[in-house]
C-alpha cells in the first residue's frame, strides 16, 4: 500500500468514530437579577456553544442540567419546597463553586429556550447523577411537574 492509501484509511476510520462534542465552561456567580437553583447554573463558556437550529451562544449563559428537576426556590414556591430547593442549590454550588471548570455534553434546548446540557465536573462527576444519588432532585423528562411537598 502506498502512504497515501494508508493515510486515507486512517482518516476514514478516525472520522467514523463517534465522539461526543464537549465544551468547557467555568461556573460564575449569578447576576444580581437572577439566581441559580438546583438544576440551573450560570457559566462562562470558554468558546461559543452551538445549539440546535444553528444558533450559537457565547460568554455568560444560564445552563439547565439535563434530566433532572430540582425543587423551586422562588418566592412563589411553598416554604417546604423552598427549603428542599436550597439544599439542592447548596450541593450544586459545593460541587461546582465559582471558578470551577466543567465540561458540557449532550447539548440541546429546554422548553423555555435555555441551553440544556449534561455537566461533568472537573473531577469527572456527572453533576445531575450526583444530585439524584443524594436524593436532592428527581428525574425529569420534561413532563408536568409534581408537587414536592404534600
Amino acid at each position: 500500500m502506498t502512504r497515501l492509501t494508508i493515510l486515507l484509511l486512517f482518516l476514514s476510520v478516525s472520522l467514523c468514530e463517534a465522539r461526543p462534542i464537549q465544551y468547557t465552561a467555568r461556573a460564575i456567580p449569578p447576576p444580581a437579577t437572577g439566581y441559580n437553583d438546583g438544576d440551573t447554573i450560570h457559566v462562562h463558556l470558554l468558546r461559543c456553544l452551538p445549539l440546535p437550529g444553528g444558533e450559537r451562544v457565547c460568554g455568560n449563559v444560564r445552563v439547565r442540567l439535563r434530566g433532572i428537576d430540582a425543587p423551586e426556590i422562588g418566592k412563589k414556591a411553598p416554604p417546604c419546597e423552598r427549603t428542599l430547593g436550597m439544599k439542592a442549590k447548596a450541593e450544586l454550588e459545593h460541587l461546582l463553586p465559582v471558578g470551577a471548570r466543567m465540561t458540557l455534553t449532550n447539548i440541546g434546548r429546554e422548553k423555555f429556550g435555555r441551553p440544556l446540557a449534561t455537566l461533568i465536573a472537573a473531577n469527572g462527576v456527572d453533576v445531575a447523577q450526583h444530585l439524584l444519588d443524594m436524593h436532592l432532585v428527581r428525574p425529569s423528562s420534561g413532563q408536568k411537574k409534581q408537587p414536592w411537598c404534600q
